[in-house]
């Protein structure tokens, strides 16, 4: 994001981490989720593989992160 969407803007793209991160109360997993998310939405039809070469559309990520956890035992939260 910072090369990309906030290029030539550090202050945006602080003041979104900073925001995050008072949001979300000190999670780091739930603030770099967020992160993921404004990536995916901003590059909606990149393609993107995840485990074992699956391939689909970046703005599917954090569902299929979301899921992938749900799976394996973890919280969806």
């Amino acid at each position: 994001l910072f090369t990309g969407a906030f290029d030539g803007r550090p202050a945006d793209y602080m003041f979104m981490l900073l925001f995050n991160w008072i949001c979300i109360v000190l999670l780091m997993i739930p603030l770099i989720m967020s992160v993921l998310y404004v990536w995916a939405q901003l590059n909606r039809d990149m393609i993107v593989s995840f485990w074992f070469g699956t391939r689909f559309k970046a703005c599917y990520l954090p569902w299929v992160i979301l899921g992938f956890n749900y799976i394996i035992g973890g919280s969806y939260v």
